[in-house]
């Protein structure tokens, strides 16, 4: 799932998406650091990315891959979402609670 956003802060406009991390680290090629900085994705940082997703997924928990991009300023005259979908940079991983309810057989 995506939505587009301008911020007022600096009138640009930027894509924000999130999904399930085995699809959608296909279309991220970079990730924010605890630094702010954005930092090419790397085979040490995609092995603690697993890592912390099998650990995610040995809790019961669901995750989510949140990621974003800035958009050209062209991105209005886009008729196929899947090419503002690209070269996404990674803001986090979230594990989520999603317990079965108690009607569930």
């Amino acid at each position: 799932m995506s939505c587009i956003a301008r911020l007022r802060k600096d009138s640009k406009c930027y894509i924000f998406t999130k999904g399930a991390p085995d699809i959608l680290i296909n279309y991220c090629t970079k990730f924010l650091d605890k630094n702010n900085e954005v930092i090419p994705i790397n085979e040490r940082y995609r092995q603690e990315l697993d890592e912390t997703i099998s650990k995610f997924a040995s809790q019961c928990l669901r995750t989510l891959l949140i990621c974003y991009q800035e958009l050209p300023k062209d991105f209005a005259n886009t008729t196929d979402p899947e090419k503002l979908e690209k070269d996404l940079i990674i803001l986090g991983l979230a594990g989520i609670k999603d317990p079965l309810k108690d009607s569930v057989p």
